[in-house]
């Protein structure tokens, strides 16, 4: 399984190899192994992947729409916003950032994890430093307790 751990490391010898994670998968076990530092543990990871279609990304950074759609996180159909309303959430599955109350409306809640050094901090961000600082995703099922 893909890890915020190994994410990173497997995208950096696929990316010399000049593919995706996504396109990786689809290589045979014979394939992944003549890919230089690719482990076994990584191609058991790569192999696992599933791409998951989120229905909307909520993001102010329209670069990472384009990463997203660069690591076939997304489709290009996906929609991008930069503000969304709690009825406009209702059951969707979504990538981005919310605030918890908007996130249990919300079917799951993908959040992309970035290591941004304090320079980077409310600037907005191209392709290439989202690349560099990206750490992984994960996935949440978040429910209001009443």
């Amino acid at each position: 399984m893909l890890t915020k751990y190994n994410t990173a490391y497997i995208k950096r010898r696929l990316s010399i190899a000049g593919l995706t994670i996504s396109e990786a998968s689809k290589l045979s076990v014979k394939e992944l192994t003549r890919i230089n530092g690719i482990s076994r543990k990584s191609i058991e990871a790569i192999k696992s992947y599933k791409p998951t279609i989120y229905d909307i990304v909520v993001t102010r950074h329209p670069a990472l729409k384009d990463y997203l759609l660069n690591e076939g996180l997304i489709t290009a159909e996906t929609k991008a916003v930069k503000h969304i309303t709690a009825k406009e959430l209702e059951g969707l599955n979504v990538i981005g950032i919310l605030p918890i109350d908007l996130a249990a409306r919300c079917n799951t809640i993908t959040t992309v994890a970035l290591d941004l050094p304090h320079e980077l901090r409310g600037v907005e961000l191209t392709v290439e430093q989202i690349e560099q600082c990206f750490i992984g995703v994960s996935t949440y099922k978040v429910e209001e307790i009443k």
